[in-house]
Formats: structure tokens, C-alpha cells, sequence
């Protein structure tokens, strides 16, 4: 073999590829000084058996030329073995190190993506399945041919398309290569049973793997196979082919992209031969005639930072005119549908965001696309979640059939923004559709409006998503306590009073061990003047005993501490130590200076109520405590010490509490469901 390529003028650099029967090479063209792809395909054809359709001309390959298949400029077959030699042009990759490419990433492909990608393999198709599109005349020069040397109509077919033999070139543009030639007499390819494995047998039509019938819909089937493959970047596992239907419609990996293209994947996935679509009808399909420049970015930066999605641009005509409005230039510009902004804002998005309502129709065929910016915090946010945010009903009430329920990478709907900006209408026309849904982090709509201090939105989510815990088990009581709103209390208290975590513990533990106190005595008032409530959750112990108060008291917090003393002050958790033990603790095991302060102003509040002695007090805090820091029972309570938050994280506090909904300062952030471990208060130290 390696004597051939030296007499055809060809220097072998690299070996790409090696497998049984095949093998490529990057070679180096001497007489146009240009490297080129060796292909060297040996027989694998016995009288029982044949994997793939046969080639016996490799000089068929020459005649094909056009733009979606690879260039192959020369072609020779040995006499004696059969084995074909064929040079084509070097591309950069083939399909599958794509997919993996962003299976590493992490990303998904979107759908414009696969119908860019998809829509030059249907041309390919298309070429090699309909003779008046075949000519001799194409991407490089040669020298025409008879039209009798073409193959007749029936018998050209691409016969083995896979990942690797859909090529990558530099520019983004897809070639198609190693096609087969069918006879119609091939031997059938036996096999007892038909189910998914994998291997590349999964792309090769049914009644080919198993009758060895082979036709232009064996491959539409093989091109539906590499639209799955895209979209979920892996390929069918262990599915029994009576089951593949059913089994793709409940795939979740399939729910983000459009109805369209489903109903495109499953019709081409039909067991049925004759049901499959051709490759001209879905060209003309508006699935596919929308696409324009079908060119991916194939940049290794680009790739990893923006999805490699689409074209990237600045704002195109159509962008602009559906930003202002303009209607009339819109329509003008429709052919620039699917084109987006670098961080991967289309038309849609922008005609969404001002409301303009008239436009949505026209822009439809961008939905489901969504913002692709890894370094965004709105990352994934679509079209529907521009209109919430910003209030514009009508544009909602357009965009629920094809974007309800979609969720950006921290898991936020358009429901959680409308809900975070106290937008009534939208909250309304959203909520049958998403409520329930939750963040990465487990936070809800209601949650999430909880933070915002959005109590209209509050009112409204409240008989909708109440009792929803987070990942860790926390209610939206739990998190308003933490956030020392006792505004939350008219609202939730009626419906998750009482509730408690894993742990036992209560809202009000939480917010006492946060030092929450406006919470705290929102509670501890309602225990006055409604003395029946059953849902107020003072003198409530978690598993291990421990009270409000206890937590208050483990956690340094004095003021929570003096609300709460005189209903819970005689209660001992399980191993019968009460709030003087845990006082104690804690100043034991402070490590500085505020640590210290809060265990005194602590302990000051205990012997104000008579629970200690004062010597004993002054004794815990003399190694302590300077003589000029110490703090007497009457400036404990001062409003520059009302709220303290210590910085120290108990060592042993449950993996679970750090978890939790140590919400971030929302006033502050874009991003109110964004979570931070914080090593604050929340933990409640426990021994």
C-alpha cells in the first residue's frame, strides 16, 4: 500500500484514521504542493455477509460535484485486491469530534445549529438522490463527463452516513464523504434481533440492517439519526426498535427544541420506509427554507464561550427594525431570521423586550432560542422571558405555546422574573403553565418574590406553590426568616407555620439563629394577640432539642435572644442543657473580638433576667473581654447592636444547612435566585 502513494506523487504525513478495511491519511499533494486526505477502502464484501454497500468504481466519486459533498480529485482501484484509493480535500473535522466538543463543554447544541448543519447534509442528499441535480460542473474543475457515466437514478444513494463521514471544512461548511454505490442485488446483512447499540449500526436504516433493502429512504433515516445524535450529542443505547418512536417523544434531552423539529425527527425515524420525508420536500419545508447561511463558527474560542450557535454580529437590519419597531423594514428583512448578536439575542428577543407585539408572528421561527453567553448571568434567556420582565402582556400571551417552561442555566422561568418584578398580568398568564418550577437551586417563583419584597406577586403565588421545600428542605417561610421580613407572616404563616427541615428545625430557629429579629418578634407578638393561632411556632424543639432560643443563644444574637427569653427560657434541649449551657458555649468558643461581644451582651442579658449571676458572667468573660470593651446590661440593646452577624461557621454544622438558602444580598444583585455557601448564622452551630 505504501509504494501506490509514492507513485501517485503523494508524501504520507499523518494517519488520521485506521480501522478494519479502512483507512485515512493527511498526505501531501507534490505536484500541487497542497495537503489532501488519502482514503484507502479494502473489500469487506463476502458472499454471506456485507456491512455496507459495495463500491466498484471509485471513479464515481469524481463525477460528484457540488458544494455539500467533499472534493475528490483522484481515484484508483488495484486490480488484484480491489482495494480503491481515493484523494479528496483535507477538512478539519468530522461531525462526531464536534459533538463531542460540546459534550465536553458541557453545552448544548442549539437548534439553529443542528438545522444549519442539518440543512447541508439534505442538499448533499438531495444531489446524490435526485439526477437533474447532479451535473458535472461543481466545486473544482474537471473535466466533464457523458451523462451515461453517471449512475442511473435508483442506484445512487449515500448508503453509509454516520459521524464520521459527515466532514467539517475550515470556513463552517459541511461536506459529505465515502458515499457507497448500491447494486440492487446486495446481500442482505443478518441479523436476529434489531435493537440499538453503541456502535454506527444505529445509522443504518432498518430494513438495510436487516432485509438489506436499500434505498434513498435508508438514508433519510440516517439522517434522522444524526439530528438525535445532535440534539441529545449522544446516540440511541439499548432501545428496541418497537419502542423507538415512544421512547424519543418522552426524551427530555429532545423538550427544549422546537415541535417542529421533533415532528421532522420522527417522521424521518419512522419504521416505515415510504413514510419517511424526501430530501427535496424537507428543503422546501419551513423547517429548513429559513435558513439562509448555513456556515457554523467552528472557532475553538467560540465554541467554548458562545455555543458556537450562529453567525455573531452586530445588530443586523432586522434586529434594529424589531428593536424600534419599524414594521414595515422588519418585514423587508425577514431573510435575516436566525441570525443573533454575539452574546446570541435575536430579532425575537428584541421585539419581545420593547413589546412590539405586531412583529412576534413573523419572528416565530426564532423561538426557543436562547442567550448563549457562558459568562452571562442571563444565560439561556429567551424571547418569553424579555416580554415577562418588562411587563408586555400581548407579547406573552404570543410566546406561551412555543417558550413556556423553558428555564435559563440557574433554572429561572419567565413566571420567577415576572414574579421578582411584581408584574400581575404576566403572573397570571404564566402561572398555569409554570408554576411549581424550580431554580438549580431549589428556589420557586413565590421564593423568589419573597426576596424581591414583592407582596402582590407573594398574594399570588402564595395558593400556588406554598409547602414547596428547597434541595434542603426549606420552605418560603423559612426564607423570608432568614431575610427578616415579618411582612411575610400575614401571607405565609397560615399555610407553612410550623413546618419544619430535616432537622426539625422551624422558620423561627432559623431566624433567630440569623438574629432576623423584626421576624422573631412578628412572631412572638402574634403569640399575644392571637394566642389560638396554631400555626405560631415558639416553645417548638427540633431533633435535638433545641429551641428558637437555644439557636439565638448558640449564635451570639442578644437581641433575638431578649424576644424570645421570657416564653422559652425554661425549656432544655435532649440532653437537658438550657439556654444559660448554650450562652456559655458560645463564648467559650469565641475566636474574636465580635465573637466576644456578642457572647457578653449574651450573658449581660441573662443576668438581667436573673438566670446567672453576675460574677459568673464576669468570670467567663474576664480572659475575654478588655476592661474597656466590656458591655454593661444597658447598652446591650443600642441600635448600632441591634443586628450583628458573626462570621464564624460552626464546625459541625449538618452538610445540608450549608446548602441552604444563604440567600445573597438581592438588593444588590441582577439575579435574586443566585445562591451563595455563606458562613453565616444560618448554620446554628450544634455539638
Amino acid at each position: 500500500m505504501m509504494d501506490l502513494p509514492r507513485a501517485l506523487g503523494l508524501e504520507i504525513c499523518t494517519t488520521m484514521q485506521k480501522s478494519h478495511g479502512s483507512a485515512t491519511y493527511q498526505v501531501m499533494d507534490v505536484s500541487v504542493k497542497k495537503h489532501r486526505a488519502l482514503r484507502v477502502l479494502t473489500p469487506r464484501c463476502t458472499p454471506s455477509r456485507m456491512i455496507f454497500p459495495c463500491i466498484t468504481d471509485g471513479h464515481m466519486y469524481t463525477l460528484l460535484q457540488t458544494q455539500t459533498l467533499a472534493c475528490y480529485y483522484r481515484a484508483f482501484q488495484c486490480p488484484g485486491s480491489g482495494t480503491i484509493y481515493l484523494i479528496r480535500e483535507l477538512c478539519k473535522e468530522p461531525l462526531g469530534h464536534l459533538i463531542q466538543s460540546y459534550r465536553d463543554s458541557c453545552l448544548d447544541m442549539s437548534e439553529y445549529t443542528v438545522l444549519k448543519i442539518a440543512k447541508q447534509i439534505l442538499e448533499g442528499l438531495h444531489y446524490l438522490h435526485e439526477f437533474k441535480h447532479r451535473s458535472t460542473t461543481g466545486i473544482s474543475p474537471k473535466a466533464a463527463a457523458p451523462a451515461s457515466t453517471l449512475p442511473r437514478v435508483n442506484e445512487l444513494i449515500h448508503g453509509r452516513l454516520h459521524l464520521n463521514n459527515v466532514m467539517l471544512r475550515w470556513d463552517g461548511s459541511v461536506a459529505l464523504c465515502d458515499m457507497a454505490y448500491l447494486f440492487p442485488n446486495s446481500t442482505p446483512y443478518s441479523s436476529s434481533k434489531y435493537s440499538f447499540a453503541s456502535n454506527m449500526d444505529v445509522f443504518i436504516a432498518p430494513e438495510a440492517l436487516e432485509k438489506g433493502t436499500w434505498s434513498t429512504k435508508s438514508d433519510m433515516w440516517s439522517f434522522g439519526m444524526l439530528i438525535y445524535t445532535m440534539c441529545t450529542l449522544q446516540a440511541p443505547e439499548g432501545i428496541p426498535l418497537d419502542t423507538l418512536v415512544n421512547t424519543l417523544q418522552d426524551n427530555s434531552l429532545l423538550s427544549h427544541y422546537s415541535p417542529q423539529l421533533r415532528e421532522t425527527l420522527f417522521s424521518l425515524l419512522s419504521l416505515l420506509p415510504d413514510s419517511r420525508p424526501a430530501a427535496g420536500d424537507l428543503l422546501k419545508s419551513s423547517l429548513f427554507s429559513k435558513i439562509k447561511d448555513t456556515k457554523i463558527a467552528l472557532d475553538n474560542r467560540n465554541l467554548c464561550t458562545t455555543d458556537a450557535q450562529i453567525p455573531f454580529s452586530d445588530l443586523t437590519d432586522l434586529m434594529s427594525a424589531a428593536s424600534s419597531g419599524d414594521y414595515d423594514r422588519a418585514i423587508a428583512h425577514l431573510d435575516q431570521c436566525g441570525l443573533a448578536t454575539f452574546l446570541g439575542k435575536t430579532a425575537l428577543m428584541y421585539a419581545a423586550q420593547h413589546g412590539h407585539a405586531a412583529l412576534i408572528p413573523f419572528l416565530l421561527s426564532e423561538a426557543r432560542l436562547q442567550i448563549i453567553s457562558r459568562d452571562s448571568p442571563a444565560r439561556g434567556k429567551t424571547a418569553l422571558m424579555y416580554a415577562a420582565s418588562n411587563n408586555h402582556v400581548s407579547v406573552v400571551s404570543q410566546l406561551i405555546p412555543t417558550e413556556a417552561k423553558m428555564q435559563t442555566e440557574r433554572g429561572k422561568t419567565a413566571l420567577m422574573m415576572a414574579a421578582e418584578k411584581g408584574h400581575v398580568q404576566v403572573i397570571e398568564l404564566l402561572a398555569p403553565h409554570e408554576r411549581g418550577l424550580r431554580t438549580t437551586m431549589g428556589l420557586t417563583s413565590l421564593m423568589l418574590a419573597i426576596i424581591r419584597r414583592k407582596w402582590t406577586s407573594v398574594e399570588m403565588l402564595v395558593p400556588l406553590e406554598k409547602k414547596i421545600k428547597t434541595k434542603s428542605g426549606s420552605t418560603a417561610l423559612m426564607v423570608a426568616a432568614r431575610r427578616n421580613m415579618p411582612e411575610s407572616l400575614k401571607y405565609l404563616l397560615p399555610v407553612e407555620g410550623r413546618m419544619t427541615r430535616r432537622n426539625g428545625r422551624t422558620a423561627l430557629m432559623l431566624a433567630a439563629a440569623a438574629g432576623a429579629v423584626e421576624f422573631v418578634k412578628g412572631m412572638i407578638d402574634l403569640s399575644t394577640t392571637e394566642p389560638s393561632n396554631t400555626h405560631l411556632e415558639h416553645r417548638m424543639r427540633d431533633k435535638r432539642g433545641y429551641t428558637a432560643l437555644i439557636h439565638a443563644a448558640r449564635n451570639g444574637k442578644a437581641t433575638c435572644m431578649s424576644v424570645l427569653i421570657d416564653v422559652e427560657h425554661d425549656i432544655v434541649d435532649n440532653k437537658k442543657h438550657g439556654v444559660v449551657y448554650h450562652t456559655k458555649c458560645w463564648v467559650r468558643q469565641a475566636k474574636d473580638g465580635k465573637d466576644v461581644q456578642a457572647g457578653a451582651a449574651c450573658l449581660a442579658l441573662l443576668v438581667e433576667k436573673g438566670l446567672i449571676k453576675d460574677s459568673q458572667a464576669s468570670t467567663l468573660t474576664s480572659d475575654k473581654v478588655c476592661a474597656e470593651t466590656a458591655i454593661s446590661p444597658m447598652s446591650v440593646f443600642s441600635p448600632e447592636d441591634r443586628v450583628r452577624h458573626s462570621l464564624r461557621l460552626s464546625a459541625v454544622a449538618p452538610s445540608d444547612e450549608l446548602q441552604d438558602l444563604a440567600i445573597f444580598e438581592a438588593e444588590s444583585s441582577m439575579d435574586a435566585s443566585l445562591i451563595f455557601l455563606q458562613a453565616d448564622t444560618s448554620s446554628s452551630s450544634s455539638s
